[in-house]
């Protein structure tokens, strides 16, 4: 009860308390969504010491691609501009294999064609944000994040 004697509960009846704000329309029936359920910090993927630009960076990208639509991968334009690609993990500056990956359900990390990892960039040289689409690419999982130092120091290690 509030200090004025008012009830803080709703004394509307379940049907009409149940509804939402938005009824029962899909309000975003063919836009990306993000999900971290899948994502996890490992050795050279760490995100614990970033700066706050970055993440700031990170959050805006996943906004942007927010308001893209599911078929985004199919335009060619959008695919440079974002630099969207599946990972080619027989690359010499690939430092982790597929397999790596062992936190990915066996459904999806066992069948890359079906489910194949993509990259895209997080904005010019700030790194890259990896994961992969569900089955009727609605959501994109986001597996880890590749901030710019380390992108950029493993294509200098595999250079030498």
């Amino acid at each position: 009860m509030e200090k004025s004697g008012k009830k803080l509960i709703n004394e509307l009846p379940l049907s009409d308390s149940s509804k939402g704000l938005v009824g029962n329309r899909d309000v975003r029936p063919d836009k990306w969504v993000f999900s971290f359920l899948y994502f996890r910090q490992i050795e050279l993927f760490g995100v614990d010491e970033c700066n706050p630009e970055w993440f700031v960076s990170v959050f805006e990208r996943l906004k942007d691609l927010s308001n893209k639509t599911q078929n985004f991968a199919a335009n060619t334009m959008d695919k440079q501009n974002y630099r969207f690609h599946p990972i080619d993990w027989d690359k010499k500056n690939v430092p982790i294999k597929r397999r790596d990956l062992s936190w990915i359900p066996k459904e999806y990390l066992d069948n890359e064609s079906e489910f194949p990892l993509w990259q895209f960039s997080i904005s010019k040289g700030k790194g890259r944000i990896v994961g992969f689409l569900n089955e009727d690419s609605t959501v994109f999982y986001i597996v880890f994040l590749i901030q710019s130092i380390i992108y950029n120091l493993l294509k200098i290690i595999i250079i030498k």
